[in-house]
């Protein structure tokens, strides 16, 4: 019996194993999902979209295929295949299912297209029409989709291209209008537009040289050099375009190769020709990423609208695609380098229908469709109703997807954004910051405040009324005790100290020397200024806080306020000494004190004020920052130049004499922990070592 009993479990056993395994198979993917956080650090994300189908000429009962170089839909849901080898358009439907191969006719005559870069689809008056950036023949051909060639364009009339520049057109689009975009090979003015007889419209969309110091150097170096030789040196032209595709409302997303800028990779360009996307945007890989021994980067090669707001940009060199929504909002990725379903080896174009993405792989000659799984539809509706003005809806998806992802940051804006259009304004700033938006969350504390103000305006008023009358009651109960006692009032050492504050050339040297009781002002501000530190990290604003209060490092405050402190008076000390100056060390620490107390008193206040103004508002702290640090060295200069006896110029030479000594300090600072460091090693080497040998 125990036999049979241990039987059935074993089998059991087994059978759920095999279950487990037989799901994982299923369910995963062979990549990972991942997010970036607001500093741009990865974190695990589910995976939105997964591989549903591959297809090549052999599984679809084809001959091999030459070179797949680019596809599109048309509005029908078939895929047109461009195989730039064979000069022929493979259909295939939106389930890749393969319908027909077209080749292109003119006069019943075949034309070539090899080496064709670009396809793109558009229905123009009811008819669906095809476009191709024959890049090697310098032409773009429109056919019908039956293979008829109906019209030729060639190089446009402009004197804007030299006549140097070869057309070679690499990718295109076409709008409702029938405006063609082209992107051109050395053709760097931007995207060139031409209508459908190919006449000039313009450009738009420019790229700009990058502004790096070696692109300094070399254009001063130009200004000196004879035309010969400026012919023989390196010239600037700024990123091409790789790719371009239109969203419903005829803006135009277009992906650069390269550039170091990650918020100049992609651009969304509207009718104006000005890219829309906030500034401060990033795209592509933010962590580095090594390919064996070798520093590689993002290099867009391609990129789609899928809808709903969201399109997507494809990485040829780290083999992924990328998500974004129309803020540019990184909202996923998927794909990876292999040979198994969902990887790439050498993808060349992206492209969407109906919510899903497909992907051409050059390589090894495939179509992948992927398809939004729970994860990724959440987040596709979630979009799609707030573009739709839905936003209790876009909301509750919104939760939905952190449910499913609880450190996902643009779900926090996107729920704070809906908020804002339902004039909930308090709850998107509490999203917003946890979502890291500076920029909405000031929007919003502007509009708070604004609400705020005139629900309580009435009270805010009486209550500054009785302040206002309050304050002058004790002046002049101070004033009236004042007349009564007369010269029995004693003075104090908060009123001397505040009096040499304000008047430092008639009061400071009293404060100083006249008791040894300013003893204590010293070590008391420099720890005044350690804790201003901690309160400015942790209690400034959000708007203008960049610091995470989770890595506040205590260790590094204290040196950059107690430590400072004391190295600027040990050096003041030191160098005053050696010059025969007169000043005593507790002069000079007394007189920092001072200098310093304004910048720190200002300090507070702005960390404090800045919890209530929006990042326009900003000039008011560098304002009350800029008085207190001309205050602060009118105290610092007006008081050394007291208790050392010089002349102003003598005091700022002093000064800098001072700064030159710290920076002395802190070098032999680093260089004594340096050895330190190397000796404690070299010990504890040499304890191993004796610890081995024992043994």
């Amino acid at each position: 019996m125990r036999k049979k009993v241990t039987a059935f479990f074993s089998i059991l056993l087994i059978f759920l194993i095999l279950m487990s395994g037989s799901v994982s198979a299923l369910s995963d993917t062979p990549y990972q999902g991942y997010t970036y956080d607001s500093f741009n650090t990865s974190n695990p994300a589910p995976v939105g979209f997964e591989p549903e189908a591959t297809v090549n000429s052999g599984s679809l009962r084809l001959e091999s295929f030459g070179s797949l170089s680019d596809f599109d839909f048309d509005e029908n849901g078939n895929l047109y295949v461009l195989d730039s080898d064979k000069s022929l358009i493979y259909i295939l439907s939106s389930e890749l299912e393969y319908i027909k191969t077209l080749s292109l006719k003119e006069n019943g005559n075949a034309i070539s297209f090899e080496k064709a870069q670009g396809i793109f689809l558009h229905a123009a008056n009811g008819t669906a029409l095809i476009y191709i950036a024959d890049t090697e023949n310098g032409r773009i051909l429109v056919s019908d989709t039956e293979g008829n060639v109906v019209r030729i364009l060639k190089r446009p009339e402009t004197t804007l291209i030299s006549n140097d520049t070869q057309f070679r057109p690499l990718k295109l689009a076409v709008s409702d209008e029938d405006v063609i975009f082209v992107l051109c090979q050395h053709i760097y003015s931007g995207i060139l537009m031409i209508n459908n007889n190919g006449e000039f419209l313009g450009f738009c969309g420019s790229n700009k040289i990058e502004a790096s110091a070696q692109v300094l150097l070399d254009y001063a170096w130009k200004k000196l050099l004879n035309e010969s030789l400026k012919s023989k040196t390196s010239r600037y032209v700024p990123v091409e375009y790789s790719g371009l595709d239109l969203d419903e409302s005829g803006n135009i997303y277009a992906c650069s190769v390269s550039g170091t800028d990650e918020s100049e990779r992609i651009r969304c360009i509207n009718a104006k020709g000005n890219n829309i996307f906030p500034s401060n945007t990033t795209f592509g890989d933010l962590e580095t990423s090594t390919v064996g021994s070798n520093t590689v980067t993002t290099t867009f090669t391609d990129i789609t609208d899928i809808g709903s707001g969201i399109f997507a940009a494809l990485d040829s060199t780290l083999r992924r695609v990328f998500v974004y929504d129309r803020e540019g909002n990184f909202l996923l990725s998927f794909g990876t380098v292999g040979n198994q379903a969902g990887t790439f080896k050498t993808p060349a174009a992206v492209t969407s229908y109906n919510e899903r993405v497909y992907v051409l792989d050059q390589g090894n000659g495939s179509i992948t469709r992927f398809g939004a799984n729970s994860y990724g539809r959440l987040i596709m509706q979630a979009s799609r109703s707030y573009l739709n003005g839905m936003y209790d809806e876009s909301i509750d998806q919104w939760n939905d997807v952190l449910a499913q992802n609880g450190g996902f940051e643009t779900a926090y804006v996107s729920i704070g954004r809906s908020l804002m259009n339902l004039d909930e304004y308090k709850e998107a700033m509490e999203y917003f910051k946890l979502g890291q938006s500076r920029t909405d969350y000031s929007r919003a504390l502007q509009q708070y405040r604004t609400q705020f103000i005139a629900k309580w305006f009435n009270v805010f008023f009486i209550a500054l009324i009785l302040i206002c009358i309050g304050v002058r009651v004790l002046f002049y109960l101070k004033k009236r005790k004042t007349a009564i006692e007369g010269a029995d009032v004693q003075i104090g050492y908060g009123t001397k100290l505040f009096s040499s504050l304000k008047h430092p050339q008639r009061d400071m040297m009293a404060f100083v020397k006249e008791t040894r009781g300013a003893f204590w002002v010293a070590p008391a501000v420099a720890l005044l200024w350690f804790f201003q530190k901690i309160f400015a990290y942790q209690c400034t604003g959000f708007v203008f806080n960049e610091n995470d209060p989770s890595k506040m490092d205590i260790r590094l405050l204290f040196l950059m306020s107690i430590g400072v402190f004391a190295v600027f008076i040990v050096s003041n000390w030191l160098i005053s000494t050696m010059l025969g100056y007169s000043g005593k060390f507790y002069e000079i620490s007394t007189v920092t004190a001072l200098a310093l107390m304004p910048y720190i008193a200002v300090n507070i206040f702005n960390a404090a004020l800045s919890n209530i103004l929006t990042s326009e508002e900003s000039m008011f702290l560098s304002i009350f920052t800029a008085i207190a640090v001309v205050w602060g060295v009118m105290v610092l200069v007006l008081g050394f130049s007291k208790i050392h006896e010089t002349g102003i110029f003598g005091t700022v030479w002093l000064i800098l004499l001072t700064l030159f000594g710290v920076a002395i300090i802190v070098f032999l600072v680093m260089v004594f922990f340096s050895l330190w460091q190397q000796f404690a090693d070299f010990c504890t080497d040499v304890f191993r070592e004796i610890i081995g040998i024992l043994r």
